[in-house]
């Protein structure tokens, strides 16, 4: 396990700019929380502080507060960070000075920051990051490495039960359950309950975050970690699916309205509008994905997609780009793609966050019209319009609020005014265009076709 106290020298060699002095913290040297004689009136005051801040937080379908999107950067910060060599160092690692220098810029000159790592050949593998920030407590898991023991880890298909204190349990893919069950665990349990004894009474106490596996390995973390205090939120960001029970079966002592799943669509001129498909990543045997349901698009950063709690729709076509996709990333440098620097999701949600400043909460109805949304089925949903057509190509459709002409490419009936979308020719799927329904007796192959909406066995209107 790593402890070190550093100083600001070090970090300013890391960003090669000024960044505030963190403290970093040996375990021995923490102090060992409240007494016990005050246990109970530390417990009341968090109940107390939780069902104020509730009853201030509204409905996901009501917007993102710009609290609330303040918390998913330094979530997405965060889980970034959990991925740092020693003393937040990039060398090594898969990360860049210029993302650990974006990335530690969220937290204050007084932030108290411990790195948690697994001795000997696990190191670097399972590692997790406490943030003490502002009265915040924030505990980020680590994504994915290319380490091919780490990566068969997403693909464990073992389930294992766990569960919490008071015996209520849930089963999950074994693989983040491991992610979860370190050496280190029972340290970072205590480590993370004393940070909760100075949390903020104006803001959530606990954010419980991580991207990719890191984002499964939070949803296993949090049937425990949310004994710890009442005012906790479990923050994801292309999660796979980590349960293997039916998400009812481990509620309510897992209250999924507390957790939030983002996934993200890239859109690229070359492919389209591309969905990062490890949001989508399941076991082939059941398994699930919990959470309020919230989908990033690279362009509209004034809007996101609400999809829904605990829902296991699934979007495409999916960005495979280098095995995991470029959807997939957390941050995005300059010299990686210059098309979509910046379409990180760490960089998403903060511009979301500065560009709305004034403007909270943040639509949660869908991307605005001109803003692209896919040929997947079910792409009509991404729009806040609830209307996706095509663009300039086939791989272009967009947001709209008007209907299409006879002539005019379609994806769907619902696309055109006349309520019929048809292939000029059979087969090409890429040759559908608005057309008239048919009056009675004309050839027709669907109902749909027909204005009587009836066309029987004789392929003649009704």
């Amino acid at each position: 396990m790593k402890f070190q106290t550093i100083a600001l020298s070090l970090i300013a060699s890391i960003t090669r700019t000024h960044v505030a002095p963190f403290m970093f913290v040996n375990a021995a040297t923490e102090h060992a929380g409240a007494e016990d004689q005050h246990e109970d009136m530390i417990i009341a005051a968090r109940h107390l502080r939780h069902h104020r801040i509730m009853q201030e937080n509204k409905e996901v379908s009501d917007g993102l507060s710009e609290a609330f999107m303040k918390r998913v950067v330094k979530a997405a910060a965060a889980s970034y960070l959990s991925r740092a060599g020693d003393n937040l160092k990039h060398e090594g690692t898969e990360l860049s000075a210029e993302g650990i220098k974006d990335t530690l810029n969220e937290f204050s000159s007084n932030a108290k920051i411990i790195q948690k790592s697994e001795p000997g050949a696990h190191k670097g593998l399972d590692d997790t990051i406490l943030i003490e920030d502002g009265g915040q407590c924030i505990v980020a898991f680590q994504s994915t490495t290319m380490s091919i023991n780490d990566i068969l880890q997403n693909f464990d298909l073992n389930k294992k039960k766990l569960c919490n204190a008071k015996s209520e349990c849930c089963e999950f893919r074994q693989g983040y359950v491991d992610g979860w069950k370190t050496e280190y665990e029972a340290e970072l349990v205590e480590q993370i309950k004393d940070c909760t004894t100075r949390c903020n009474t104006d803001d959530v106490c606990l954010i419980i975050t991580g991207h990719s596996q890191g984002g499964a390995i939070a949803t296993v973390a949090s049937l425990e970690l949310s004994a710890l205090t009442p005012n906790y939120e479990v923050i994801t960001f292309a999660a796979p699916h980590a349960l293997t029970w039916n998400p009812s079966k481990c509620s309510p002592h897992m209250d999924f309205k507390r957790h939030y799943r983002f996934g993200k669509a890239l859109y690229k001129k070359d492919g389209g509008f591309l969905f990062d498909w490890i949001s989508f990543l399941s076991h082939p045997f059941n398994s699930y994905a919990v959470g309020e349901f919230l989908i990033l698009s690279s362009e509209d950063t004034r809007n996101v997609a609400y999809e829904g709690l605990n829902t296991q729709k699934k979007f495409g076509p999916r960005d495979t780009a280098g095995v995991l996709g470029d959807a997939h990333t957390l941050y995005v440098e300059n010299y990686c793609n210059p098309e979509w620097y910046g379409t990180g999701y760490f960089q998403l949600v903060r511009k979301m966050r500065d560009e709305n400043v004034g403007k909270f909460p943040v639509p949660v109805n869908g991307f605005e019209n001109g803003m692209h949304c896919g040929t997947d089925t079910k792409a009509d949903r991404l729009c806040a319009s609830k209307l996706c057509i095509d663009g300039e190509t086939a791989v272009d459709p967009v947001c709209s609020d008007e209907k299409l002409n006879n002539g005019e490419n379609c994806s769907n009936d619902d696309d055109c005014i006349s309520g019929r979308c048809d292939g000029k020719s059979w087969g090409n799927l890429l040759d559908y265009v608005c057309t008239s329904k048919l009056a009675k007796g004309q050839s027709c192959n669907e109902d749909t076709d027909c204005l009587s909406g009836e066309c029987p066995w004789t392929y003649r209107c009704e």
